[in-house]
């Protein structure tokens, strides 16, 4: 296991990610690979995919009560520090999913297909937000703006809730990932409150809500 260089490990991230980038250029062709700011790039050819390979190792949160918490991160070359709860996510996501009688899904592949169509259009706000952060927004909807009867009214009612957590009077700072571990807005992110407000604007435009 890689350490993020505390406590007196003697393998640390640095050295564990030359080892994914060694490792990688042994297996492919050496010209196959490129390392960018937070994953090597491994190019396609006639027999695979173009893929992604991110170097992450385990990350523990521990708590007061004892026990811990685990997740993923990885530091980027550029530096800082990324953390994110793979597993708390699928779990959340699938316990609002069933609350919702799996209205939660759906509205979120409806927002997101939207937010595709917008960007194919030349929708700027669209490109400006990751679908992610769409399916974070829609997660912090609360379960009584789903199960209307028609996904025209819930996907009406989330975008509603959207726009009023995230505008000027909202409670922003509320709103978490899905994982309910990370607030969604802040500086610790490459997306604001603002740039989230205004796609759901146009995204209700889009729409044809009135």
């Amino acid at each position: 296991m890689a350490s993020l260089g505390y406590g007196s490990a003697s393998y640390l991230y640095p050295e564990f990610r030359d080892d994914v980038g060694q490792a990688l250029r042994s297996y492919f062709q050496s010209g196959s690979v490129t390392e960018g700011d937070k994953a090597f790039d491994v190019s396609g050819n006639t027999y695979r995919v173009e893929a992604d390979v991110a170097p992450f190792f385990e990350y523990r949160l521990f708590l007061q009560t004892g026990g811990f918490l685990s997740g993923v991160a990885m530091r980027p070359a550029s530096g800082g520090k990324l953390v994110n709860w793979p597993d708390q996510h699928y779990e959340n996501a699938v316990a609002k999913n069933q609350a919702t009688q799996r209205a939660f899904k759906g509205c979120v592949r409806i927002l997101k297909t939207a937010r595709n169509r917008m960007i194919a259009e030349g929708y700027q706000s669209a490109a400006q937000v990751p679908s992610f952060l769409v399916e974070c927004m829609t997660y912090n909807a609360p379960n009584t703006a789903f199960n209307h009867g028609t996904w025209t009214e819930d996907v009406r009612a989330c975008l509603v809730s959207m726009f009023n957590q995230t505008g000027t009077q909202g409670d922003a700072a509320a709103m978490t990932e899905v994982s309910g571990l990370k607030a969604l807005f802040g500086t610790h992110q490459k997306w604001d409150r603002e740039r989230a407000n205004a796609f759901i604007v146009d995204c209700w435009n889009y729409l044809g809500f009135e």
